[in-house]
């Protein structure tokens, strides 16, 4: 991508080298309707490579400590950011805490949650940002 300003180093008067008119405020204008789109299309552009999938740990869904979930969309080069879902109880944080969750697999449209503390038997709701 391109500059697409480039500075005046304006001066103090009493110089006349760089007046305040119609050309230098229009190129400054030009400038920053330039600079806003390109802020815009960047935006859109990092919406469109991250989606976020809420699943359910299910209690009955550990097996040695392990639990795999389907998370529609994931892959195995795409970066899965785990979280607790904004929605868990103070009673699901406790668990989730206690836990000491970690991911350590993910695959076509699965991650693999391991607890490495208590392994929680209580459900517990988590979001996973999939970064494409």
């Amino acid at each position: 991508m391109d500059k697409i300003y480039t500075r005046v180093n304006w001066a103090n008067l009493p110089s006349t080298d760089t007046p305040i008119n119609e050309t230098n405020l229009n190129n400054m204008d030009n400038a920053i309707d330039l600079i806003d789109s390109r802020v815009v299309a960047l935006g859109n552009q990092i919406e469109s490579m991250a989606t976020e999938v809420q699943v359910t740990l299910l209690a009955n869904g550990w097996s040695s400590s392990s639990q795999t979930v389907t998370v529609t969309g994931m892959t195995t080069t795409a970066k899965g950011v785990v979280s607790l879902a904004t929605t868990a109880t103070a009673t699901q944080r406790e668990a989730a805490r206690d836990a000491l969750l970690a991911v350590t697999r993910q695959g076509a449209n699965t991650i693999t949650i391991v607890a490495d503390g208590d392994v929680p038997e209580i459900d517990l709701p988590i979001n996973v940002l999939i970064i494409k």
